[in-house]
């Protein structure tokens, strides 16, 4: 809905809001590279290239590069990793201005990725995948197939986000009652 990561919520290709958030942290200063309803400071983007398997977003600013990329492997040769809904994001940040710089990232993806409406309840718990510790999220009826239509989102299966595990690594999750 956006050519830059940062003009607005990540949205389903229907519209409906489907909200992932990306900043930065360089030398203690707080920047914004996906998502759009903070008011943090934008990271400048620079590129965005799509390709038929990935989308990869270039942004500089405050003496660093980021490369944050989308991977979806959807390779008709393999009918099982295709047959897989599975998107990997990883990101690499560098100096580009010759000088050390302390930076951490921060990511969440929102609820709304595993569920049809905002009104759906949804359930979340905790997975080991190999030897990663995985958060999870998905609705609690997990209704697989159960309506049909254009204006829908998918409501059934989980959403996870993993991290390998690696130094200065940290994952949290957040509720909200109410």
């Amino acid at each position: 809905f956006n050519d830059d990561l940062t003009g607005g919520p990540t949205r389903h290709w229907t519209g409906s809001r489907q909200q992932m958030t990306g900043l930065v942290r360089v030398d203690g200063k707080t920047y914004r590279f996906m998502g759009g309803d903070r008011d943090i400071p934008v990271l400048k983007q620079l590129s965005r290239t799509i390709w038929p398997t990935r989308t990869i977003y270039d942004f500089e600013d405050a003496g660093i590069h980021l490369t944050l990329t989308f991977f979806t492997p959807a390779l008709p040769d393999d009918l099982d990793v295709l047959s897989r809904p599975v998107t990997y994001v990883s990101w690499s940040v560098r100096s580009v201005d010759g000088q050390p710089h302390a930076t951490s990232l921060y990511f969440d993806a929102s609820a709304q990725l595993a569920t049809n409406t905002d009104d759906d309840t949804v359930v979340w718990g905790r997975e080991r995948v190999g030897d990663m510790q995985a958060l999870r999220i998905g609705t609690n009826s997990q209704p697989v197939l159960a309506k049909s239509g254009d204006n829908l989102r998918i409501d059934w299966g989980w959403l996870y986000v993993a991290v390998p595990p690696q130094p200065g690594t940290e994952r949290s999750e957040e509720r909200r009652v109410g």
